[in-house]
């Protein structure tokens, strides 16, 4: 059974696939509570005060509403929470129905778990690779697990059956610490290293001002806006 929080469609607000429409799966629970700033999912994350809203729900069934909300060869986003808290082999009759039923899937996760193989198979994935300043980034396992899921991301897409599926870091920086901490860890991954979104914490990162020291740095990396907070209002769920 899987733990949801919520479905919905909506536009991709960020990532590479950013103002594409998309149909959200929003898994329930979360390892990380990022104490540094306040989740904007908090919903999906806080049991103590949402458990209530959460459902559990067999792989099937949850296809069946998927389907229902998409169209053919569109984009499904899974979030959370952290969706590979989930059970793993549901995750994965999930995901494999999805695809066979001709849409493309994307995962936002905060990488600290191990992700399994088939996994990046099928699902193109956003790592957000915490920093100091989210308040876990000197608790989180190690930088060695998120390296090893790079590691296996590279291994299983350099295969020639995979088709159109990739891997992207996302880095959120709460203040210069934070960026040059990113800066660090991007300058130590193997190469070719994957793309690197770098997104400003909401309300305490002035955007220009990234913007500047990405330019100032010549560094290669994309800024990621969440779109859909400029959109709609900051904190209104389900868009």
């Amino acid at each position: 059974m899987l733990r949801l929080s919520e479905v919905y469609r909506s536009v991709q607000g960020e990532g590479p696939r950013v103002g594409l429409p998309t149909t959200f799966v929003r898994f329930a629970g979360c390892n990380l509570r990022c104490p540094g700033w306040a989740c904007d999912t908090q919903h999906a994350i806080d049991p103590a005060m949402y458990r209530h809203e959460w459902r559990q729900v067999e792989a099937e069934k949850l296809m069946d509403e998927v389907i229902e909300l998409s169209a053919p060869d569109s984009n499904i986003c899974l979030t959370g929470g952290e969706p590979f808290l989930q059970p793993l082999e549901d995750l994965k009759e999930f995901v494999g129905d999805l695809v066979i039923a001709g849409r493309t899937v994307e995962c936002f996760s905060n990488g600290t778990l191990r992700i399994p193989e088939w996994a990046f198979r099928d699902i193109s994935f956003v790592l957000d690779w915490k920093l100091p300043g989210s308040g876990e980034g000197f608790k989180i396992l190690s930088e060695s697990l998120y390296e090893t899921n790079l590691h296996t991301a590279r291994a299983v897409q350099s295969q020639p059956d995979v088709y159109g599926v990739d891997t992207v870091i996302k880095f959120t920086v709460a203040d210069w610490e934070d960026f040059q901490i990113a800066v660090e860890r991007w300058g130590r991954l193997e190469e070719p290293s994957p793309p690197v979104f770098v997104a400003p914490v909401w309300g305490k990162m002035d955007p220009k001002e990234l913007v500047d020291r990405i330019l100032e740095c010549d560094l290669p990396w994309r800024l990621n806006l969440q779109m859909h907070k400029y959109v709609w209002p900051a904190d209104e769920r389900g868009v």
